[in-house]
């Protein structure tokens, strides 16, 4: 199913890379991204797993997924639709690739494991931050100044951000079903 250039498909359950994915610990980033619930929805009525693909490329969101797999860490997509927009779904990224058409025309490709639903309690875009750039994060880490975060808006979502990691996500031992 393809609406405004973005296509979510479901596919048949892998195991294989499930398992892979239950060995890794928690990125710190996450991405957040726009999609349709008609598109989720036909994905949620098959295995609940599928393809989420774009027509911009994801370029560096592809370099820190690979960074992430090679530090045996998992890196998490947050999906955001309705109107206004909110988060309702959220799943764990199991392979991204860029793919060139033709020319200088790129895409995104991202096979996602089983979709799960954001508890209202982390639902409005706001509750998640846009992730800082490295020159912060050392930064704060060498000095003692005051933590610098900026929350999402709707305008960074197209085509994607890249956000820190929710607490949910992060910590899912610590967090109980009420606020997953």
């Amino acid at each position: 199913s393809v609406e405004n250039g973005v296509c979510v498909q479901q596919i048949a359950q892998t195991n294989e890379i499930g398992s892979r994915m239950t060995n890794l610990k928690a990125s710190p980033f996450c991405l957040c991204t726009v999609v349709s619930d008609t598109n989720l929805d036909w994905v949620l009525q098959g295995s609940g797993e599928g393809f989420f693909t774009d027509s911009h490329p994801w370029f560096y969101a592809k370099e820190l997924f690979d960074e992430a797999m090679n530090s045996s860490e998992f890196v998490s997509i947050l999906f955001a639709d309705h109107e206004p927009l909110v988060f309702t779904h959220w799943a764990l990224v199991q392979s991204m690739d860029v793919v060139e058409f033709t020319g200088s025309r790129y895409g995104t490709r991202i096979q996602f494991g089983q979709l799960n639903e954001i508890n209202p309690n982390w639902e409005s875009i706001d509750s998640v931050t846009l992730r800082p750039s490295a020159e912060q994060l050392r930064r704060e880490q060498l000095e003692p100044i005051r933590i610098l975060r900026e929350h999402v808006q709707e305008l960074h979502l197209r085509p994607y951000a890249i956000c820190d990691a929710p607490a949910f996500i992060l910590n899912p031992a610590s967090m109980s079903d009420e606020t997953q």
